[in-house]
């Protein structure tokens, strides 16, 4: 025993600072997860379908695809028939007037 003595009370106080740092970090984990617990609730509760973040997310996101894409598409029409319009009006309309122009070219500007 007076061989072992010091030893068995070094490991005997090594034991006892090892349950009380064991009962604080229980206490910690526990208050840890007390308040990731509360924490994860809220955030779960912001991410649900039914939140109005959700709801508002998804309202926007309608808004773009359905509303906003149709005036896209209506006004990629509306573009295809002005350029139509400006290619027929300069085969029609200007096509004259730069004909008497290649016309009237050879006589300079005096002529």
């Amino acid at each position: 025993m007076k061989t072992i003595g010091k030893e068995y009370l070094d490991l005997k106080q090594l034991i006892d600072e090892f349950k009380a740092k064991e009962k604080i970090c229980c206490k910690l984990k526990y208050n840890f997860n007390k308040q990731f617990g509360s924490f994860e609730k809220e955030l779960s509760e912001k991410v649900s379908q039914t939140s109005e973040l959700s709801i508002a997310i998804r309202t926007i996101d309608t808004t773009i695809t359905n509303v906003l894409q149709k005036e896209k598409d209506n006004l990629n029409k509306s573009l295809g028939v002005i350029e139509t319009n400006i290619a027929n009006i300069k085969n029609t309309e200007l096509k004259p007037v730069e004909d008497i122009l290649e016309e009237i070219e050879p006589f300079g500007e005096k002529g």
